[in-house]
């Protein structure tokens, strides 16, 4: 009789699927706002999809709020960079109590390792990451991290897998082709004049993909320490290099970088986007918006005239 008990149970007792038909959709919750956008595009109105870190603010500071774990307890699926990107994730864990699916976004992605004498990444390498944690700046990554999150919600949801599946591929395609257009662009920039500089390392995927000298003032780190005679010696590296292209980054205050280009002779380029989404529509509200937002920046501060 005890085991009838037990089995039926058992029976009785709700997955994901049934879960989901109760309250209409899975609740899904990212780690900062550019996975939030991938999340929507993948799962669609089957999804409900809330972020930690809002946009416009910087997931290395962040600090987590008494809200944001009790979002973390009740998600179906969490989404997290890695990679040492969110320092509070462990923490998110456990003090929630999460106890649903949670996808690493950047699980095979091409990473990049931290240079030995890079004096930018303590906090990363003592995580025990030796990788650039900011992986989807090359879209043949952000890829990568698409099909992690078909992945994770087909395994959650497979009821809804082929949607998802369908969802993926279309996405993917629009990546795939606005990569292809920037790197037929960058192709005719002059090795001399293809050239940036930013505040800290969270482009170095974008450089990476697209063949560009790049050089920052601090590591992939944005909290970490900077002294005088890092921007001194930082000044003198972009005098040296002719760097025309010179941003702030979204998040951070334009002074530095302001100050950096003026004492280098040069006019500060404008902002580019590097681990968070805006708030205008059409500009900055999505993750290609603000690739192509970057793209075409770039490419206009190496001279090239973009439509």
């Amino acid at each position: 009789m005890r085991f009838i008990a037990i089995l039926l149970s058992l029976l009785l007792m709700p997955s994901l699927s049934s879960a989901q038909e109760q309250v209409g959709k899975i609740k899904v919750l990212t780690t900062f706002s550019i996975l939030q956008d991938m999340a929507k595009n993948v799962g669609g109105d089957k999804v409900e999809v809330e972020t930690i870190v809002p946009p416009g603010q910087d997931v290395h500071s962040y600090q987590l709020s008494p809200d944001d774990i009790k979002r973390a307890a009740s998600a179906h699926i969490l989404i997290a960079n890695g990679l040492g990107f969110e320092s509070w994730l462990d923490k998110l864990v456990q003090s929630s109590g999460f106890s649903g699916k949670l996808v690493i976004a950047s699980t095979n992605a091409m990473w990049i390792p931290l240079g030995k004498d890079d004096t930018k990444s303590t906090m990363f390498k003592q995580k025990g990451n030796n990788y650039d944690p900011h992986a989807w700046q090359n879209l043949n990554n952000g890829r990568v991290y698409v099909a992690n999150i078909v992945k994770g919600f087909a395994e959650a949801d497979p009821d809804n897998e082929k949607l998802y599946n369908q969802n993926g591929i279309v996405y993917r395609k629009k990546m795939m082709e606005l990569d292809q257009s920037a790197a037929a662009q960058f192709r005719k920039i002059p090795d001399d004049r293809r050239k940036m500089a930013t505040f800290h390392d969270s482009m170095g995927y974008f450089a990476r993909a697209y063949r560009i000298k790049y050089l920052t003032l601090k590591g992939p780190d944005s909290s970490d320490d900077i002294s005088a005679q890092d921007t001194a010696q930082f000044i003198a590296v972009i005098r040296q290099e002719n760097v025309g292209a010179i941003f702030a980054e979204s998040q951070e205050d334009l002074s530095i970088m302001r100050q950096v280009a003026s004492e280098s002779g040069k006019k500060l380029s404008g902002r580019i986007y590097s681990d968070t989404l805006g708030r205008k529509k059409n500009i900055d509200d999505s993750y290609l918006n603000i690739y192509r937002h970057n793209v075409n920046a770039v490419l206009a501060a190496m001279g090239v005239s973009v439509n």
